[in-house]
């Protein structure tokens, strides 16, 4: 009989630590999701900076893009020493303050 009480003594014991291990599993596994989720945030939040970069980048390769046609087609006028060319009035444009 001594020998059955010991067993059952030592079963409650174990379901004790078992309930108190799975109640610490549960919080570990609840402060994983949270981590997860900022995680989530956080690299959204810089693949919106590497986008807005890229945009800016293809924004500076156009600007690019045009002050080498228009360098082309200055490169291309021929003078004459007798005569004066006659040039395109310049076009003026008011810029925006971020361009």
């Amino acid at each position: 009989m001594m020998v059955l009480a010991i067993q059952v003594i030592k079963q409650l014991r174990k379901d004790s630590q078992m309930r108190e291990a799975v109640g610490l599993i549960q919080r570990e596994t609840g402060n994983m999701l949270n981590d997860v989720r900022l995680l989530c945030e956080r690299v959204n939040k810089l693949k919106g900076h590497f986008g807005q970069t890229a945009k800016d980048v293809d924004d500076i390769l156009t600007s690019a893009g045009k002050i080498e046609k228009r360098a082309g087609r200055i490169e291309e006028l021929e003078f004459d020493s007798d005569v004066q060319p006659e040039l395109p009035m310049p076009v003026t444009r008011a810029l925006p303050a971020a361009e």
